[in-house]
């Protein structure tokens, strides 16, 4: 039996490249968070997630995105809503949940 890391926080900076995926009926619970501590003088860095119509995102924290493409489910662990905004705060998605998504670019 193969054992599986669990992440439930996933920490990039400005000279990360990040791409992430959830496909194929995934589930994932967990948060991104952006940290610039250890990024020096910084870079082009990103992250960004694509979830499928088949996948769910199970938010447990507020998170910093590049880009989030969303075809898949996006809740928190009560099953609320998560509001997506804008990083220039427009709102995509006008959650229930207490936790916010920021993003540079969003699609449903």
């Amino acid at each position: 039996m193969a054992i599986r890391p669990v992440f439930t926080e996933i920490i990039w900076d400005s000279i990360s490249q990040l791409d992430v995926s959830l496909e194929n009926k995934s589930t994932w619970t967990g948060s991104f968070v952006q940290d610039e501590s250890n990024a020096g003088n910084g870079g082009d860095g990103y992250a960004n997630l694509t979830i499928d119509s088949s996948s769910t995102w199970i938010v447990d924290g507020d998170s910093t995105l590049s880009s989030l493409t969303c075809k898949g489910t996006i809740t928190d662990e009560d099953g609320n809503t998560v509001t997506v905004k804008g990083s220039d705060g427009a709102t995509y998605v006008e959650g229930t949940s207490d936790y916010t998504i920021t993003v540079s670019s969003y699609e449903a």
